[in-house]
C-alpha cells in the first residue's frame, strides 16, 4: 500500500458531530421470557417421594412462555396452580439455574434452562444516501451500515467499524478541496463521511467494513455503502476501484487503533 498524503494525520481526532451513547442506538423490544411447571406425569410414574425436574430444558430466547415438566412421586397428585419456577433475572442468552417451588416456597427440583438464538446471527447491510455535496461531514452510526438480526434482548454484542474506503481521492479536481473526508471516532463505532463528489466523474461511494464480536468470542463481519450521486437526475453513485482504503486497527500510518470499551447490551 502506497503511503498515504499527509492531511490524513488529521483523521486522529474523534469524529466531528459524533456522540458518545455505547451500542450506536441498537435496541430490541422482546418480551421477557417466562417459566411454567408442567405435569410431565399427574400422579406419578415411578416409586419414591421425590419430585423430578429436567437436567436441562432447551429454549430460543424469542419464545416468551416455556413449560418446565415435573413429575410428581408415587400416589402424589400435580397441580400446576400450586406451583412456581425461580430463576435469576434477566434470563438472557446462556445457561441458567431454575428450581421449581410449592405453594409453600419450598424447593421441589432443580434443573436448568439454556437460552439459545433462535437464528443465527447475521449482519445485513445497508445503504446510505448523503445529498447534497456541500461537503459536510455527517455522522454515520454502526446501525446506519448493519441491521443485526438473531440477537437476543439483553445479549452482549460488539460491533464496531473495521475499515473504511472510498472511490474518490480525498482532495482531487472538482471536490472542492475540503479534506479530510472521513473521521474515525475512538471507539470506531461512528464515522464521520463528508458529502462531496468530484464533479467530472461519476458520484462518490464510501464502503465501510463492519466486525461484530458476540460474548462467545465468535465474529461477524460484513460491509455497507455510502453515496454521494452525482446529481438528481438520475445518475447515481457508481462504486469503483478504492481510491483509498483506511483500516482502524492501527496499520494505517496515522490513523490509532481502535480504543477498547465495554460492549454493551441489546
Amino acid at each position: 500500500m502506497k503511503p498515504l498524503p499527509s492531511i490524513f494525520g488529521a483523521l486522529l481526532v474523534a469524529a466531528a458531530g459524533c456522540s458518545d451513547s455505547p451500542g450506536a442506538g441498537v435496541s430490541l423490544s422482546e418480551m421477557p421470557l417466562e417459566l411454567h411447571v408442567e405435569c410431565a406425569a399427574p400422579g406419578g410414574t415411578e416409586p419414591g417421594d421425590r419430585w423430578t425436574c429436567p437436567d436441562l430444558v432447551q429454549v430460543a430466547c424469542d419464545a416468551t412462555d416455556t413449560g418446565v415438566p415435573v413429575v410428581s412421586p408415587e400416589d402424589t397428585m400435580c397441580d400446576v396452580r400450586d406451583f412456581s419456577v425461580s430463576h435469576p433475572e434477566p434470563l438472557t442468552l446462556g445457561t441458567h439455574p431454575i428450581s421449581v417451588r410449592d405453594a409453600d416456597d419450598s424447593e421441589l427440583c432443580t434443573s436448568k434452562v439454556e437460552v439459545r438464538r433462535a437464528s443465527e446471527l447475521e449482519l445485513v447491510p445497508k445503504h446510505v444516501s448523503l445529498w447534497p455535496p456541500n461537503h459536510k461531514l455527517h455522522e454515520i452510526r454502526v446501525t446506519d451500515c448493519v441491521e443485526i438480526r438473531g440477537a437476543c434482548a439483553g445479549e452482549t454484542l460488539s460491533p464496531r467499524f473495521i475499515w473504511v474506503s472510498s472511490d474518490e481521492p480525498a482532495d482531487a479536481r472538482g471536490d472542492g478541496h475540503h479534506a479530510p473526508d472521513i473521521s474515525v471516532s475512538a471507539d470506531c463505532k461512528q464515522l464521520s463521511l463528508r458529502s462531496e463528489r468530484q464533479g467530472p466523474s461519476d458520484g462518490r461511494v464510501y464502503t465501510l467494513g463492519v466486525r461484530l464480536v458476540d460474548a462467545a468470542g465468535d465474529a461477524y463481519e460484513t460491509s455497507c455503502t455510502v453515496s454521494v450521486d452525482h446529481d438528481q437526475r438520475g445518475r447515481a453513485a457508481v462504486g469503483g476501484s478504492q481510491a483509498y482504503r483506511l483500516e482502524l486497527d492501527g496499520s494505517t500510518p496515522g490513523i490509532p487503533g481502535c480504543v477498547d470499551d465495554d460492549a454493551f447490551l441489546l
